[in-house]
C-alpha cells in the first residue's frame, strides 16, 4: 500500500510539472497582428502613430454618429446587440478594439486614460468625423469616455455611461462631467 502511495505521489509530482510548463511554454497568441493576418481577419484598420485600430463604421453618412467604447478584458464584438440596433434605428454607429484587445495593437506603452482619450480622437479625426457624436462607454468605457468628453466638449454631443468603472473619485483628477453624472444620480435618488 506504501508503495502504491509512494508511486501516486511521484505521478502526481510529475504531472504537476508538466501541467506548470505546458502553462509556462505555450505560446497562446502565436499570431502576430500583420497586415496579412489583419487582412485574414477581415475587418478595417487605421493606422496611428500610437498604433493600429481595428473597428466597424457602418450607417447612413448623414445619420447621427453613435460610438461605442467597450470595456476591460473584452473587445468590442461585445456591442453586436446594441450595433446592429442602433443600426436598424437609423443612426450611424462605430464600434473598434481598444488598444490591448481584440485585434487593435498592443503597444510597448501604460494602458491609461490617456492613451484611450487619444485612441478615440485618433480614430475619429482619422476617419475625418467632424460632427459632434453620441458617445457611449461601458464599464472600465466609462471613464476613458468621460475623460475624452473633458478633453474635447466640442466633439460630444451626449454622453451615456453603461455601468461605468468607478473606484476611489480623486475630484482633483476627475473631470467635472463624472460630477455631473454623479450629482443628477444622486439627486434622482432623493
Amino acid at each position: 500500500m506504501k508503495k502504491i502511495l509512494t508511486i501516486t505521489k511521484w505521478l502526481l509530482l510529475l504531472l504537476l510539472i508538466a501541467a506548470t510548463s505546458l502553462y509556462f511554454f505555450q505560446d497562446i497568441e502565436s499570431k502576430a497582428l500583420t497586415p496579412e493576418t489583419r487582412q485574414m481577419l477581415g475587418g478595417d484598420y487605421l493606422k496611428t502613430d500610437q498604433g493600429t485600430i481595428h473597428y466597424q463604421l457602418e450607417g447612413d453618412e448623414n445619420a447621427e454618429l453613435v460610438v461605442l467604447v467597450h470595456g476591460f478584458g473584452v473587445a468590442s464584438y461585445l456591442w453586436e446587440p446594441t450595433y446592429q440596433f442602433l443600426l436598424k434605428q437609423g443612426y450611424r454607429v462605430l464600434r473598434f478594439d481598444l488598444f490591448g484587445t481584440g485585434f487593435s495593437d498592443r503597444p510597448d506603452v501604460s494602458y491609461t486614460l490617456e492613451l484611450y482619450s487619444t485612441q478615440i480622437n485618433d480614430l475619429l479625426n482619422g476617419l475625418a468625423i467632424t460632427k459632434p457624436i453620441h458617445l457611449i462607454g461601458l464599464s472600465m468605457g466609462g471613464p476613458i469616455v468621460t475623460r475624452f468628453t473633458h478633453q474635447n466638449p466640442h466633439k460630444v454631443h451626449s454622453l451615456i455611461l453603461q455601468d461605468p468603472l468607478v473606484n476611489q473619485l480623486d475630484v482633483e483628477k476627475s473631470s467635472p462631467w463624472i460630477c455631473l453624472v454623479w450629482a443628477s444620480i444622486f439627486l434622482r435618488s432623493i
